[in-house]
């Protein structure tokens, strides 16, 4: 059983489909020379294999929860990507016809990721008020479905919308109603909250022995390095946990985004498809600490 985070665009194309941008046409974020042409059949994640599509090969219950900013239309959004269920943060086009939604982020006109999210659970407009805050109820989901599915394997996609901007209040943990004041350190302090919400749930629910939680950081931050392939762009946190997950290293080994999905099929015993290349290598024996190396390079 699993779950991963993160990412923009490219590097959650990578990281889904196990391989490097120049075989998926996403090689950036901004420039369209390094985008695929939008309507072209490079831009349909749900016709991609993805480490849904593979964990599904195993009887794998699978989910998303968070941000989608991806191919797709109701009714077959996001499921056409592998995934049973999902809660997604929507945008206008991704919400059901008819539907208008009121919640506004800060200083822009793009539907809220936060406070009165915009959300599409499975297809059907989530209703939210303004005092609900759009990372609880995708965490609050994350921790519902594994508690529905811990009689039998899952794997839930978990692209967190903290901690991107712009930065917002966040729920006072230790004062039930009161709010902290907007900062990145504060935003983070949250999601880390949502972290160990989530670490106990499983623990609490009997899943920890069994369960792998991936936690990967955005290709930088915005502003400073983001996007970039400067160490601040490529280099950023991987946090991996689980019962046979050497405790306690600060590993020096190199991997990357592609190598999650083949340590997925790895860990989970799937077969890798024969009928197309896939970039990664399966950095399982790093966690158990059989081996201190795994790359020599990586791309990005």
């Amino acid at each position: 059983t699993f779950f991963a985070t993160p990412l923009c665009t490219p590097t959650r194309v990578q990281l889904m489909t196990g391989q490097y941008g120049f075989r998926t046409g996403y090689l950036g974020m901004n420039n369209k020379a390094f985008i695929p042409a939008p309507g072209s059949p490079e831009t349909d994640i749900g016709s991609r294999f993805t480490f849904a599509d593979l964990l599904k090969t195993r009887g794998y219950a699978t989910a998303q929860s968070g941000k989608w900013q991806l191919s797709g239309k109701l009714p077959t959004l996001i499921r056409d990507a592998g995934f049973d269920e999902y809660r997604m943060w929507a945008y206008e086009h991704n919400l059901p016809p008819g539907v208008k939604h009121p919640g506004r982020e800060p200083n822009n006109d793009q539907h809220s990721r936060y406070w009165h999210p915009s959300i599409v659970q499975n297809g059907e407009h989530l209703p939210t008020k303004p005092e609900d805050f759009g990372p609880d109820l995708f965490n609050d989901f994350v921790i519902e479905f594994a508690r529905r599915h811990r009689e039998k394997p899952f794997f839930i996609y978990y692209t967190s919308v903290l901690t991107h901007g712009p930065r917002v209040e966040t729920p006072d943990p230790a004062k039930p109603g009161a709010r902290v004041p907007a900062s990145l350190k504060s935003n983070l302090e949250y999601f880390d909250h949502l972290m160990g919400r989530l670490l106990a749930s499983l623990k609490a629910d009997g899943l920890a022995a069994n369960t792998y939680v991936f936690l990967v950081g955005d290709n930088g931050t915005a502003g400073d390095g983001k996007g970039t392939p400067t160490e601040l762009g490529a280099r950023v946190p991987g946090i991996l946990w689980g019962a046979d997950v050497k405790h306690g290293v600060v590993s020096r080994a190199v991997a990357d985004l592609t190598d999650i999905f083949a340590t997925l099929a790895d860990l989970s015993g799937a077969t890798l498809p024969k009928d197309r290349v896939f970039d990664g290598k399966s950095f399982a024996s790093v966690l158990r600490g059989e081996k201190p190396r795994h790359r020599d390079w990586i791309y990005s």
